[in-house]
């Protein structure tokens, strides 16, 4: 090889070696994770933002939380898939079309039900079709989809008809021209296909195939996998000639980079995708995924960022996808699928596991700061180490040799006056920067120093464990007791300083907060009662705005409005990780950032969100100390935990500034999915009947950088208008929802809280019962007001039928009084008078007496009788049964004669009668008793009521001599006055007499008389 070529090489090595790209983490999904199969031949994202993975076991859905493979059988017990699904599109309707071994399928988005081509086809004829190995949509909304061996299809817009076509129709069999990798239309609507020997052109309009590479000499037998197109060029990527380029205005054809394809030809080229800086990720099977930069003069393997492992894991891709934010997907030949973010770590972190840097035996760190030298101070358990980050040295400082006996008690690290300033248990070091040399400044105490900070320019205040205040002058080397805060039964144990813009020292301790005042050279405390779940205080900050915010150790964070001594409080509820705080620091930008036990955090102020650092951003480990932390100088931030410490200005950290797209992923009622996969363009209002008012939402905000960091908040308009926040949780259930109309509504954020603030929304009725519509309550309302009418008026025609029936009953009550009682009446009077002129009549006094008596008993009988008829409270026929029971036990009592009433049933009482009824059938039967004591010579009589359904039967039997019921002869005024108030009752009377005896039968129709 010539000097030159070599030169050239090691220029372009040299560029290699520039161009490496900056992994900040990896992660990898595979059958246990929800894989349908381990091969991964395509790769998808929607417009919703859902991936779609295509494999040998299915089509796979991942909206960042898990994988959902599809059945491969649809509805119709129809394949939809078998084999490699090499290929997956959306269409203009949003649903999926994915072809497979001899099927291609459509997936309805909504119902996620697959149906096979030869299902939706209008025609019945069904069609064979080999190997599906890419699927596309023209501009006219024509599906076309390429095959393995048999051309590729067009598919009309309507589902309606079907045309093959053959880039080689002269072959008599397999063609490597109708082996069909890809398609590409271009603005002319020229469909460019990639095929097993080339690149082929077909004109839709004359259809005229076109096999461009059939005169090219040396590129007779091309296989071309993918086309992308960049600016006037198609760009092809091969099996085996590396990356070729075509203008498609001129018909030039060469080759890429020849430095680059040299490489490239090694390998096939199974796909390749452009990122946002036009840079080019290219699947090359056998060698891993190799990254050409946007100049097309460098090429980089992405194996080389990580370690030995992943190289084997990535040496087969199949398919790449870069989804909305950036994110690399790939997916292996059995290795699975893998997503790749790159760029760096959001902050530095030196730990056990961080490579490059000299050892540290035990990397659970008690304080850590920098100089303005630029070292880094690292205080931990195997000693005091001086560590320098550029060129990754750590230097032991000879101090580390008394360390052992102070072990974990080095607290605090401050630099001021080229001296670095240390507490060491009952100590006080003063490090010189320059000469590397200390000297310790003891204090008399028998606590530990716990805590020092600046008080002015030359003077520095150190808190102990015992609660003791001491001011130390660093130009004198003077120390002075200032105070000592109050102890309690526990002894109180200084934790941190705040000196504020008014000179008053704010003391954070284990038993609460103090406020120190300054005056007349003395120092004066007092507790801040503050009353506090938990009084352990691990930080102190002031804000800009003047409040003083402390963490405390459980009970979360406060801010204390130091004008009207007021507290706000958050804490995990609000969205903080953790309620267990060790500490508080405010950036140059006036932002709250925070350690705890769920890792480091940053609290807004003005907006109250949380963003959370993790592991995937390079923290030490999710645990950190108390104490362990501080702020340069410059700004730089510094937070120790159990395996080392982290540190970063908050400037630097890049913010994920793209809002994620929101999807509802389901409607759920009850125990069944009603739709799926709602994104802000579904315009349809689901409708449920009444009954079917417990509804569920599931939701997913798809950002995929960290998908567990993301947040939610909701609400349902028409029961709540305002937001729900949901922190991480996914659902929201609503039971029972009353009738009405409602608009479910969800916004997410992503990672770095960042919201899509117009969210998702969907519609929905639930109907109410036809009793409580307003048509049905109309009709209600007006048939209400209808019967209260009909009411009104059937009270007012019985009112007038009971004014009648009462005139009636008066007539009748003049008529017996003029007759019956007028009579008996007449005849006492007459028989009275007649005792009185017993000499003109004779001397039988008594005879006259008996006749009066009898007047006067009857009198008595009928009077009590009309009485009682006319009493509204019996007026049901079991009372009127029961009366002439009484009577009949009464007057049959004193003639010899037997009486018998059979029990009345209570059923009775369910029946009521007018008053002159009541009267009539009173009389009927009175007047046949009458008659058997008169006539019938009986000496036994029973009463015997009986209802069939409606109709009531009474009737009075005895075992007299009888009489012959139809002559004339014995048809007295009784029988004839029986049969006259029947008829008034319209009732049907029955007479039966032999010489068994005789008995009365009264048959009267109930109907309308129910109670």
């Amino acid at each position: 090889m010539s000097i030159n070529k070599l030169f050239i090489s090691f220029l372009f090595v040299l560029q290699i070696a520039i161009s490496q790209i900056n992994i900040r983490s990896i992660e990898s999904f595979s059958i246990e994770d929800g894989l349908s199969q381990a091969s991964v031949y395509s790769i998808f994202q929607d417009s919703r933002g859902l991936l779609w993975l295509g494999t040998e076991g299915g089509i796979n859905k991942y909206d960042g939380y898990s994988i959902i493979s599809f059945p491969t059988i649809d509805s119709k017990k129809i394949l939809s898939s078998t084999g490699a699904i090499s290929s997956i599109i959306e269409d203009h309707e949003s649903n999926l079309w994915y072809g497979s071994l001899g099927i291609l399928s459509r997936l309805n988005i909504h119902s996620e039900k697959p149906d096979n081509l030869n299902s939706l086809l209008k025609n019945s004829d069904d069609i064979e079709i080999g190997a599906v190995s890419s699927v596309y949509e023209d501009s006219k909304k024509n599906i076309w989809f390429g095959t393995s061996g048999q051309g590729f299809f067009k598919v009309y817009n309507d589902i309606g008809e079907i045309k093959n076509y053959r880039n080689d129709p002269d072959s008599t069999g397999d063609s490597s021209y109708d082996y069909v990798q890809d398609f590409y239309e271009d603005e002319s609507g020229i469909l460019w296909i990639a095929t097993f020997k080339g690149l082929v052109k077909f004109e839709p309009v004359t259809e005229v195939i076109t096999n461009i590479f059939g005169n090219i000499d040396g590129f007779t037998h091309v296989v071309i996998h993918k086309i992308i197109p960049r600016e006037k060029w198609l760009l092809l990527f091969t099996g085996s000639h590396g990356i070729l380029l075509y203008d498609t205005e001129i018909g030039e054809l060469k080759e890429y980079n020849s430095a680059i394809n040299d490489l490239l030809k090694n390998y096939s080229l199974r796909d390749a995708v452009l990122d946002k800086e036009n840079n080019l990720w290219v699947c090359a099977f056998g060698g891993g995924i190799f990254v050409v930069n946007n100049n097309g003069n460098s090429i980089h393997n992405l194996s080389d960022e990580l370690n030995d492992n992943y190289y084997t894991l990535l040496r087969e891709p199949l398919s790449i996808c870069i989804d909305r934010i950036g994110i690399v997907w790939i997916g292996t030949q059995r290795n699975g699928l893998f997503k790749v973010i790159t760029g760096n770590k959001k902050i530095n972190s030196i730990n056990s596991s961080k490579s490059g840097y000299e050892k540290i035996d035990n990397f659970f760190a008690t304080s850590v700061a920098r100089s303005d030298l630029g070292d880094i101070w690292f205080a931990s358990g195997s000693g005091l180490f001086k560590i320098n980050s550029k060129t990754k040295k750590n230097d032991k400082l000879s101090l580390s040799k008394e360390f052992s006996p102070y072990m974990m008690r080095i607290y605090n690290i401050i630099f001021k006056n080229n001296f670095a300033w240390l507490s060491m248990g009952q100590f006080l070091v003063k490090y010189n920067l320059v000469v590397d040399r200390y000297e310790k400044i003891p204090f008399e105490t028998e606590g530990n120093l716990t805590e020092i900070h600046h008080l002015s320019k030359d003077e520095l205040i150190i808190g102990t464990s015992l609660g003791e205040i001491f001011i130390y002058n660093m130009t004198k080397n003077e120390i002075k007791k200032s105070a000592v805060i109050n102890q309690r039964t526990l002894h109180t144990t200084i934790v941190d300083f705040q000196l504020d813009e008014l000179n008053i020292l704010w003391i954070g301790t284990n038993n609460g907060l103090y406020k120190g005042d300054f005056s007349d050279d003395s120092l004066s405390v007092a507790q801040v009662p503050l009353n506090l779940n938990i009084d352990y205080i691990s930080s102190l900050a002031g804000s800009k705005d003047g409040k003083l915010w402390f963490t405390t150790y459980g009970d979360g964070l406060y801010a204390l409005d130091k004008l009207n001594m007021s507290l706000e409080h958050f804490s995990h509820q609000d969205g903080l990780p953790d309620n267990i705080l060790y500490a508080a620091m405010f950036d140059d930008k006036n932002r709250l950032w925070m350690s705890s036990n769920r890792g480091i955090f940053e609290f807004d102020l003005t907006n109250r969100v949380v963003r959370t650092l993790d592991i995937k951003d390079g923290i030490q480990s999710y645990e950190y100390n108390s104490k362990a932390f501080s702020k340069s100088s410059d700004g730089e931030l510094f937070f120790g935990g159990i395996n080392g410490f982290d540190y970063f200005y908050p400037h630097e950290i890049e913010i994920n500034t793209i809002p994620p797209k929101m999807l509802i992923d389901k409607v759920v009622l009850y125990d069944s999915v009603i739709i799926n996969n709602i994104t802000k363009d579904f315009n349809r209002t689901l409708e449920f009947n009444y009954n079917e008012n417990s509804i569920s939402f599931e939701f997913s905000a798809l950002d995929f950088t960290n998908p567990l960091k993301n947040n939610y908040e909701y609400k349902l308009e028409g029961i709540n208008n305002s937001w729900i926040k949901a922190g991480t949780k996914r659902y929201a259930t609503f039971p029972n929802i009353n009738p009405g109309t409602y608009t479910f509504t969800v916004r997410g954020s992503n990672s770095d809280q960042i919201f899509n603030e117009e969210g998702v929304s969907v519609a929905f009725i639930i109907y109410p019962p036809f009793w409580a519509t307003w048509w049905f309550r109309t009709i209600l309302s007006f048939s209400f007001l209808a019967l209260v009418f009909f009411l009104y008026m059937m009270r007012i025609k019985n009112q007038e039928r009971r004014i009648k029936e009462i005139e009636a009953i008066r007539k009748n009550i003049a008529d017996d009084f003029h007759d019956d009682l007028g009579h008996k009446l007449t005849r006492i009077s007459l028989y009275s008078e007649m005792i009185r002129n017993q000499e003109q009549f004779g001397t039988n006094k008594q005879v006259y007496l008996d006749k009066i008596n009898d007047a006067a008993n009857s009198l008595f009988y009928e009077t009590k009788d009309f009485i009682w008829s006319l009493d509204p409270g019996n007026d049901s026929v079991y009372d009127v049964l029961v009366y002439l029971k009484d009577f009949g036990d009464d007057f049959f009592s004193r003639s010899g004669i037997a009486f018998k009433v059979e029990s009345i049933d209570e059923i009775f009482k369910m029946y009521s009668l007018p008053m002159k009824w009541k009267r009539e059938i009173i009389l009927i039967f009175k007047e046949g008793m009458n008659n058997i004591i008169k006539h019938s010579g009986a000496t036994y009589t029973e009463l015997k009521a009986i209802l069939n359904e409606n109709t009531f039967t009474l009737s009075l039997c005895d075992n007299g001599k009888g009489f012959e019921v139809n002559g004339n002869k014995l048809k007295g005024r009784g029988l004839t006055s029986i049969e006259k108030r029947t008829s008034v009752i319209n009732g049907n009377l029955e007479i039966i007499s032999n010489e068994n005896g005789t008995t009365i039968k009264l048959s009267l129709n109930l109907d309308g008389v129910k109670k």
